[in-house]
This record gives C-alpha cells, sequence and structure tokens, in this order.
C-alpha cells in the first residue's frame, strides 16, 4: 500500500554504505603494475654473466655454473616464456 500512496519502503535501519571497488580503476592499476615489471626486466644480452647467473638463480635455472653466457641467457628468455604463458 506504501507504493499506491506514493512512498518508499520503510526500513527500521539505515543502510551502511558498502565499500564498492570501481573495477576499471583496480583493472588499469593491474595493467600499469604488469607493464612496469615487464620493463624493468633487462634484455639478457645487455646483462654480464655474474648478473645473468644472479638471475637464473632466482628463477631455479639448474647447471648455471657449467653453461655459458649465451646458454644461460637462452635459459633465462625460456623461463620468461613458460611464466608468462
Amino acid at each position: 500500500m506504501d507504493k499506491e500512496a506514493g512512498r518508499g519502503p520503510h526500513t527500521e535501519h539505515e543502510a551502511e554504505p558498502t565499500k564498492v571497488i570501481d573495477l576499471t580503476d583496480a583493472l588499469a592499476r593491474s595493467v600499469c603494475q604488469a607493464g612496469r615489471r615487464r620493463q624493468m626486466t633487462p634484455d639478457p644480452a645487455s646483462m654480464s654473466k655474474a648478473e645473468l647467473d644472479d638471475l637464473a638463480k632466482e628463477l631455479g635455472i639448474r647447471g648455471r655454473s657449467t653453461i655459458t653466457r649465451s646458454q644461460l641467457a637462452d635459459a633465462i628468455r625460456a623461463s620468461a616464456r613458460e611464466a608468462a604463458s
């Protein structure tokens, strides 16, 4: 009957505001952060053997001490491709 009389619904308690997340902003921040991470990873071709060894260690690449700098760079690239897929 309230609706017919032009009155809104009656509630005993005021509704508490909720924390609404703007998904568009959240997605934009995520894309931006992913882009920064990608840009911060140096090209293995420009890294020294010691830098490649450190990065390979972080990535869990085995046999680092017995492979050449070129092979190490290839292994790091392959690891990056696997992580991206």
